[in-house]
């Protein structure tokens, strides 16, 4: 394993990497990795800990994790998507993480009750179509007293530069390519979400990065690629429509990039709630 959990991108052994290979070269490498480390600055697991990651994507909370703790006890990534799935194995293996992977829907969560001692989501929850049931399954399968973190992006008023490309978006493709990541920011609603799945003590406090790219152009082109492995609308679309939807907004984006643009870099903040609730 590498000191600093990074490891060699996966495309570098494909020439035609698919959504979740995109994912994990762009989005996690500039905003989920970081949003990770910030996550783990508040809410670590401690040695011995059980740790699960409920819509893990490619498990960067776990790698993370397992670079920060020593002798945790055991490691387990569950998502829908096989695609983030199997680039999670490829990355982890190369990493010599020992994760164990299931491919499984958040609502029902293949072990038995008292598994696990801590459970992340990073920003997964707003994507749950039943929201409660899946938040009832993580407090099924935690130990009592175990931790329920979750990591979920604040309100598109909070995120100025996604709001612009997503208005590009829409006007040149019809499609609200961007806005589903931001659609359960109620800090209200967050909590009675976890009261009705039997979680107490829960707290919620905001947390922020900023997200830094050389290359903005590339980038995005990545990050929308990316981004379509998550958004349900998108998901089955084939590469080749993907890629011309893409396109379309790129071809109109240079406006947007240049607000946000500081010397060559584009530079853009990003902002979440982190939930930490506890079973009781």
């Amino acid at each position: 394993m590498h000191e600093s959990g990074e490891v060699m991108t996966v495309s570098q052994k494909s020439p035609t990497p698919n959504p979740a290979q995109m994912y994990e070269e762009v989005l996690v490498t500039n905003l989920f990795r970081p949003l990770a480390l910030e996550v783990l600055n508040v809410a670590s697991p401690a040695p011995g800990d059980r740790v699960l990651d409920v819509a893990c994507g490619t498990g960067i909370m776990l790698r993370e994790a397992a670079v920060r703790v020593a002798n945790l006890q055991r490691l387990a990534g569950v998502d829908i998507n096989p695609m983030m799935i199997d680039v999670g194995r490829a990355v982890t293996e190369q990493a010599g993480i020992d994760v164990e992977w299931y491919e499984a829907p958040a609502e029902s969560l293949p072990f038995a009750e008292s598994e696990f001692s801590s459970a992340y989501c990073q920003q997964g929850l707003q994507f749950f179509p039943d929201k409660v049931a899946a938040m009832r399954e993580t407090q099924r399968v935690l130990e009592p007293g175990g931790r329920a973190i979750s990591v979920i992006w604040r309100q598109i008023e909070d995120h100025p530069f996604i709001g612009a490309l997503n208005d590009v978006a829409y006007e040149h493709t019809g499609h609200n390519m961007l806005l589903d990541p931001f659609s359960f920011s109620d800090e209200d609603a967050i909590r009675d979400v976890h009261q009705q799945a039997g979680f107490a003590d829960i707290s919620i406090q905001p947390v922020s990065i900023t997200y830094s790219s050389p290359s903005p152009k590339r980038d995005l082109r990545m990050m929308l690629m990316g981004a379509t492995a998550a958004i349900r609308s998108l998901q089955e679309l084939p590469p080749e429509e993907r890629l011309e939807l893409v396109n379309q907004v790129l071809d109109h984006a240079d406006p947007v990039l240049d607000r946000y643009r500081d010397g060559d870099h584009l530079i853009t903040d990003w902002h979440a709630n982190l939930v930490i609730a506890r079973k009781g």
